[in-house]
């Protein structure tokens, strides 16, 4: 199931209200790397209101300059990283999906992030880089086929090992549908 805007945006609120409870904490080497290529992201402000927050992120969907930077390696870095490159997933590389993977690697913006990828990797039949990409974790009954798919084109499955993770894929969707 493709990720709705309103969960990224309810999972950016959330994020945003929880961080502000908690005290700061120094920006990370692996997330500064990454956000500083961001224009609109500085190092050491403290993290802006909501209703500021809420305005740089609809800016940033629309291809915009926020108002105001950002603070650099602050837990939402990535969800505004994320924002600017949901813009453009269709002419996203493998690498630089990859590469924002790895950098907010065990952060919920990098689940909610690779479903999205997934679904372009998928759609693009770059099957190397959607395997790169793919997290058991996954739960989308689509995205599960077509990790099948990726795995029977790369030489990782043959046709008797597709029919039982298909197999198993219908039964796990019959039985979510009875709950």
């Amino acid at each position: 199931r493709p990720v709705s805007r309103r969960l990224a945006h309810s999972a950016l609120i959330a994020l945003c209200l929880c961080t502000q409870a908690c005290a700061q904490s120094t920006p990370a080497q692996a997330v500064a790397e990454g956000a500083a290529s961001l224009p609109y992201v500085s190092e050491g402000p403290p993290i802006p209101p909501l209703p500021a927050l809420r305005d740089a992120l609809a800016a940033i969907e629309q291809g915009r300059e926020p108002p105001a930077p950002l603070p650099l390696g602050q837990p939402l870095s990535g969800w505004f990283e994320f924002a600017t490159l949901r813009r453009d997933l269709d002419g996203l590389s493998g690498e630089q999906g990859q590469a924002f993977l790895n950098r907010y690697r065990d952060q919920v913006v990098a689940e909610v992030f690779r479903e999205a990828w997934l679904s372009v990797l998928a759609k693009r039949e770059d099957w190397p880089s959607f395997r790169a990409a793919w997290s058991s974790a996954i739960k989308s009954t689509a995205l599960r086929c077509a990790e099948l798919n990726a795995r029977q084109a790369l030489g990782e499955a043959d046709a008797s090992q597709v029919a039982r993770a298909l197999h198993e894929l219908r039964k796990a969707e019959y039985l979510r549908l009875g709950e």
